[in-house]
């Protein structure tokens, strides 16, 4: 029998250190953090993140004896604690190291132009006006095209040309004419106090504000009950007004060090000056090289984000035996650009030890995996495209792709969605990035002030949270599931490249999300690759390694101009062997200029709405449907003899077909949830999958065990009208109340009712049965529901079908069944966040039946 099996079946499971929610401080006294303390060991959490939210005194004295409790009980009771790294999110404030080290502030560039018509011979140019400290880094005229944005023509120098006195001599040609003014900038638009990416004095800051500090006062701690760094969100920080900014956008201040050009030059083989006339092409469309100018830009400055700030983190943390982990902002592909971003996920995040995502502010929907929806976030555009068939997997990819970090993916989940998000959405989103391959997450969060308006749910909420135990119950299925799938290899049918380098250059593109949606709703499996890795990814017997990860083809999301390294890439690859398709069209231009035919022979062109089908016609699949379900999601991991298969129904409807999973030898369906293991039903060497519409199950494939078949059809099921019994409790409360008997049943948050009610419904009743009932059937509740019969507990559902099996707790003649309903806070607390979403009913609507 499978190990890692056999302690996920029994229960234990010891510590996985897979769940860790974040636990918010403000300067709470340590009777309340003692108490949410207790509020996760009973979860069967065992290990946090401890947040500064902000405490007002980090990394001053009463900072250091509240860490100091906190870490003494969790070394007392076998308990591990992380830190975010910051006063406050986004990380890179440094504790305010930046304010006192003014010298240490980012330097960036703005753009700013005037249009001159001549001819006027002998004429002198005023530039824009300068702040304090600022200079010109490079003047150059452009010949003016029809397009507002766009020049055409050679770049005439103009920078020499700036004069003592502060003009500029230049007879104005005849014609209109762009004059671009490069300024080197510290007065930044956004973020003041931030560290500075592209140096490396100013990232040490982290270390100097935060880090080092930690380190001196609880060095003893670290490697055993401290455990590492969690960065919130660091980004470029060169804007914030939108998901958008990249190079090409107007008004952006970028990023910059005096190097760069130079650096830039040296990789296009140009001469430094000409790259200073070419600078403002990271703003507006200027001819020949440009693209390459963007791409280049892009190229280096995430490098240098890489070296400086995530790379230095990560080492200082392993040389002290701790882990350093955390997440950008990634949302609607901000992963790739500037602004909130940090220009290239992979980059930005290889130094860590664990990759990292966030799924927070209504990002999904479920059931949503077409419409752009509202939320709190992205100027209230949220692109389900994105969210539900990328991001999880940039972060499973990652973790695949880097030796060092173990195949360890962490998500931050849950926050911020509001109070309406109950366990049952939590369950969802928790199995959509499981089916994913994310398995480490941080649970936002544990808040010991109460009420708190600051990004509910809170999971304990001073103990007036009645969902909580429940909420317990999925920490542990999280844990038991994350330990399912550890110390295995996961495998995939294809690799997906990563083609932010297209959108740097300006070229016309489709975006990775797109791809990767056509696979998954195909049950193609994927890992994405950057540049860097397939730069030394090996072809052996026709597929390409990486780590312990193959695959058979690499698919390239139509990518119209691509710098020439990544060109010769995809060549090389092609020539040792493996089958590299390309959506729709081939690249036509390379970023230096020129055909892409220079450096990249003719390839295997396939329209992307044919693309699985072709990758099935290469026997590239793990697994095959015999209809179309898109909405079925497949993971698959091997750990010797074992193949397991996490399946997820993330759509509305039931799924009910026959799939044929290779590996799939002894198979048998585990119910993590309910713990239950079932044998399917099979034909022809295919199995059939039923899933109602949000659930997940566990094909496990190789272990050989002796299990009942799994029901896939209901019995006849008659109406059960009984008089009902209903009785009361208040969340945060122990004692219930009688509210009264009735044999109509009713939600109880309408204006005729209890409008603002949350907590606990206990719906009690008598009925006689002749012993053969098997199942029994809820019918509409809101929203989560246990199940006891005759004293003995049949379930907890916390999603819809609410139907549980009752066979051997049933009895013949009279039986005693508690319906105990927990309904939603978001009654009771009415926060902005849970205005995005429809709160539930509440209580046990029906119909109830039996059979």
């Amino acid at each position: 029998m499978d190990r890692l099996f056999q302690e996920c079946y029994t229960s234990r499971l010891g510590e996985t250190g897979s769940v860790f929610p974040f636990f918010w401080q403000h300067g709470e006294d340590h009777a309340l953090l003692f108490d949410e303390m207790e509020a996760m060991r009973k979860a069967g959490v065992t290990e946090f993140c401890v947040e500064s939210r902000p405490y007002e005194d980090f990394c001053g004295d009463q900072w250091w004896i509240d860490f100091q409790f906190m870490l003494d009980y969790a070394r007392d009771h076998g308990m591990r604690v992380w830190l975010l790294d910051d006063k406050r999110f986004p990380s890179g404030y440094a504790n305010g190291y930046i304010e006192s080290h003014p010298e240490l502030r980012r330097k960036v560039l703005r753009l700013d132009y005037r249009d001159l018509t001549g001819p006027m011979v002998g004429s002198r140019l005023l530039p824009p006006a300068l702040r304090e400290g600022e200079t010109f880094v490079a003047i150059s005229a452009w010949k003016r095209s029809a397009d507002f944005r766009t020049v055409k023509g050679k770049p005439i120098n103009l920078t020499r040309k700036l004069a003592d006195d502060g003009l500029v001599d230049w007879s104005v040609p005849e014609g209109t004419w762009r004059v671009y003014y490069v300024i080197l900038t510290r007065h930044l638009s956004c973020k003041p106090a931030y560290v500075d990416m592209l140096s490396a004095e100013s990232c040490k800051a982290m270390l100097h504000g935060v880090y080092e500090p930690h380190y001196e006062h609880f060095k003893d701690y670290f490697g055993n009950t401290f455990r590492g760094f969690f960065s919130d969100e660091p980004s470029f920080a060169n804007g914030t007004s939108n998901y958008h900014h990249t190079v090409g956008t107007e008004d952006l201040q970028m990023p910059w060090r005096e190097d760069l050009p130079a650096r830039i030059a040296a990789s296009l083989e140009k001469k430094e000056e000409d790259i200073l006339c070419y600078l403002p092409a990271l703003w507006h469309n200027l001819p020949s090289y440009a693209p390459a100018v963007r791409a280049e830009y892009m190229n280096q400055i995430t490098l240098l984000y890489d070296e400086n700030f995530c790379k230095m983190l990560g080492d200082w943390c392993r040389e002290r035996k701790v882990l350093y982990i955390g997440h950008i902002i990634e949302d609607n592909n901000t992963h790739q650009r500037l602004g909130y971003g940090a220009g290239h996920y992979f980059r930005a995040l290889r130094g860590q030890d664990m990759s990292g995502i966030d799924i927070v502010l209504h990002q999904i929907i479920p059931f949503n995996t077409s419409y752009p929806h509202t939320g709190p976030v992205c100027g209230k555009v949220l692109d389900p495209e994105f969210f539900n068939y990328m991001l999880g997997k940039l972060g499973a990819s990652l973790a695949h792709t880097e030796p060092h970090m173990e195949n360890r993916a962490m998500a931050e989940v849950f926050g911020a969605f509001g109070w309406a998000e109950g366990v049952g959405y939590m369950k969802y989103l928790a199995d959509h990035f499981l089916a994913c391959g994310i398995n480490h997450y941080v649970p936002h969060a544990y808040s010991p002030k109460y009420p708190d308006p600051d990004c509910p749910p809170h999971f304990h909420a001073h103990g007036t949270n009645p969902q909580e135990e429940i909420f317990g119950m999925l920490m542990r299925y999280m844990q038991k599931i994350c330990r399912l799938t550890a110390e295995s290899v996961h495998k995939a049918d294809v690799a997906v490249f990563y083609n932010a380098a297209a959108e740097w250059t300006g070229g016309k593109l489709t975006l990775c999300q797109s791809t990767c949606r056509r696979l998954t709703q195909n049950q193609i499996d994927f890992d994405i690759l950057s540049e860097d890795i397939l730069e030394n990814a090996q072809v052996v017997d026709g597929r390409l390694c990486v780590n312990q990860e193959t695959y058979g083809a690499l698919v390239v999301p139509y990518s119209e101009i691509l710098p020439k390294k990544i060109l010769a890439s995809f060549a090389r690859l092609m020539a040792e062997g493996l089958p590299v398709l390309f959506e729709d069209k081939m690249p036509s231009r390379a970023a230096e200029g020129g055909s892409a035919k220079q450096w990249l022979p003719e390839g295997v062109v396939v329209p992307a709405k044919e693309l699985t089908e072709t990758l099935r016609e290469m026997d590239l699949w793990h697994v095959s449907a015999e209809r179309a379900v898109p909405n079925l999601r497949s993971y698959r991991v091997d750990r010797g003899d074992t193949t397991v298969y996490l399946l997820f129904n993330e759509g509305g409807t039931e799924i009910d077909t026959y799939v044929t999973f290779r590996g799939a030898q002894t198979p048998v369906f585990f119910d993590v949830w309910n713990n239950r293991v079932t044998k399917p039903q099979e034909k022809e060497g295919a199995l059939r999958i039923k899933l109602a519409p949000a659930a997940a199950t566990v094909l496990l494939c190789g272990d050989g065990r002796d299990a009942l078949p799994y029901r896939y059809d209901l019995p006849a099921l008659n109406p059960l009208t009984p008089t009902w019994k209903i009785s009361l409790r208040d969340g945060g409360s122990e004692e219930w109340r009688f509210y009264g008997e009735t044999d109509k049943l009713f939600s109880f948050n309408t204006p005729q009712t209890l409008p603002t009610f949350c907590g606990h419904i206990r719906y009690e009743a008598s009925f006689v049965a002749d012993g053969t009932e098997e199942i029994l059937d809820l019918g509409n509740v809101g929203e989560l529901a246990t199940v006891t019969l005759n004293g003995r507990k049949c379930a907890t559902l916390v999603a819809a079908p609410y139907v549980c099996e009752i066979k051997k707790f049933l009895k013949e003649g009279e039986n005693l069944l508690t319906v105990e309903v927990v309904n939603s806070p978001a009654y009771r607390e009415r926060d902005r966040f849970s205005t995005y979403l429809p709160l539930p009913p509440s209580g046990l609507l029906g119909p109830v039946k039996i059979g």
